[in-house]
């Protein structure tokens, strides 16, 4: 035989001055029970957890306000640190000084700066004078010395595609083993005078 039963349950509710509980019945079964107290679990969860999104969206929205106020203020120094470089359409009064070219250059120089800066735009300028002459036959003492990698390749490619005679003196390896194709070594008892590459070379020294 079925009975209905009548759930008791306590559930403490403190008063000022007043230990007392209040006791509440639940008049049903304890199928109606299990079913009510389900349905409050999953109602107070859900709203919890469109509390932990609506947190979430405001914790999302101080992050690109934060965000957004440091670009702001990179921005700002940025323009507060600007440094300008100028270069006019008309720049023939920034050459009427009595000084020769590497004075000229050395009055933009900063601190830390290194003189072979210098001589590399010098010799960048020499470049520009070759060019301007059109020889074809280019003599060339050192031409690396002074550069920096991007400016050797550069001129690396440019006397690949040389249609002239090129004869040079180097000591950088890599820059002489990707153009020589005659060697030409003097020593103290004589002149060794070798065709082909210098890796060629090497190995006919037995040096690898």
């Amino acid at each position: 035989m079925s009975k209905r039963l009548s759930l008791l349950y306590s559930q403490a509710l403190p008063k000022t001055g007043d230990q007392s509980q209040q006791r509440l019945i639940w008049p049903g079964n304890y199928d109606e029970y299990m079913t009510a107290a389900t349905a409050a679990r999953e109602r107070l969860q859900a709203d919890n957890a469109r509390k932990k999104a609506q947190i979430a969206e405001l914790q999302a929205f101080v992050s690109r306000f934060s965000a957004n106020a440091s670009k702001a203020r990179q921005a700002t120094s940025r323009a507060e640190n600007a440094n300008i470089g100028y270069y006019a359409q008309n720049h023939s009064s920034d050459f009427d000084m009595d000084m020769n070219l590497f004075d000229w250059m050395s009055q933009w120089m900063n601190e830390g700066d290194d003189e072979q800066v210098i001589r590399g735009v010098l010799g960048r300028m020499l470049f520009g004078k070759l060019i301007q002459q059109r020889p074809n036959i280019l003599l060339m003492d050192e031409p690396t010395n002074h550069m920096d990698m991007e400016s050797i390749e550069s001129l690396n490619l440019a006397l690949e595609n040389y249609k002239g005679t090129l004869i040079f003196v180097s000591h950088d390896r890599q820059f002489v083993s990707s153009l020589a194709t005659r060697i030409i070594e003097i020593k103290d008892n004589g002149i060794v005078d070798f065709h082909g590459t210098y890796d060629d070379y090497l190995r006919s020294q037995g040096i690898e």
